[in-house]
């Protein structure tokens, strides 16, 4: 008969349940292991409150322009509004002082050209130094030689030299788009200035126009038209409709807001 396997003894057979549970123990602890490990990672996601359960960084509010604070949104809101809030001063800025850039433009030295009904073409000249003070512009003006006739009582004097007293004018407050009115009371022209006669010419006038530069130009002429009257050395009434003035850099220049010249000089 065969003989029995040495594991077939009693021993062994006593042995063997032992084995048999320890197999068993080390597959139920391996198990074990795995659950608790995969439980331990869901416990840890769960745990940060600020990441999603594919443990990936939820996106900012604040990057995302989106959310309760509106992110990027709100802060280019409140730029957006900041900007229109400046933008808006500076307007009122501007029309508070009379034309802002327009006085700022109208500043300065400058040549009048005084175009007069009986020679368009040919107008008095006179040196306008011009300052802003608060909504008014104040002119000093002195009359230049006359460079278009010439006599007994210029001809010692250089064309566009100042002749006479420097008188000033101020005026009314300025529009807010750098509307313009200067009174210019009684003004006398002494005669080497006057480009008709040898005489003195006494006139009372009014100066309306603007003060923005006339088509934008950047040097600051403002130019408008003129009215009053003409008491010597004749009577002559000055309607707007033919006489006007003009700011330039230099004469002979420009007469009118068209931008019409003066004769060119001799």
């Amino acid at each position: 008969p065969p003989r029995p396997s040495q594991c077939d003894t009693p021993r062994m057979r006593t042995l063997l349940p032992t084995s048999s549970f320890v197999r068993a123990s080390v597959v139920t602890l391996t198990l074990g292991l795995l659950t608790l490990g995969l439980l331990g990672c869901g416990s840890d996601v769960e745990s940060d409150p600020g990441t999603g359960g594919s443990g990936a960084a939820a996106p900012s509010s604040s990057a995302s322009g989106g959310g309760e604070g509106g992110g990027l949104s709100s802060s280019s809101s409140s730029s957006s509004s900041a900007a229109s809030t400046t933008s808006s001063s500076g307007s009122t800025t501007s029309s508070g002082t009379g034309g802002g850039v327009c006085q700022t433009s109208s500043a300065g030295s400058f040549v009048l050209a005084l175009s007069i009904q009986l020679l368009p073409a040919r107008p008095l000249f006179f040196t306008a130094e011009v300052a802003a003070e608060g909504d008014h512009l104040v002119l000093e003006l002195t009359a230049l030689r006359t460079p278009y006739r010439e006599g007994p009582d210029n001809e010692d004097v250089a064309p566009l030299t100042p002749v006479g007293e420097p008188f000033t004018i101020t005026s009314d407050a300025l529009g807010a788009g750098g509307e313009l009115r200067i009174a210019t009371g009684e003004i006398l022209v002494v005669g080497p200035a006057n480009p008709f006669s040898m005489n003195d010419l006494v006139a009372t006038a009014t100066l309306a126009g603007t003060a923005c530069p006339v088509g934008g130009d950047p040097a600051g002429t403002f130019c408008g038209t003129v009215e009053g009257q003409i008491t010597a050395p004749i009577a002559l009434q000055l309607t707007a409709d033919k006489n006007s003035f003009a700011m330039n850099l230099a004469a002979p220049g420009v007469i009118d807001c068209a931008g019409s010249p003066a004769e060119a000089l001799p």
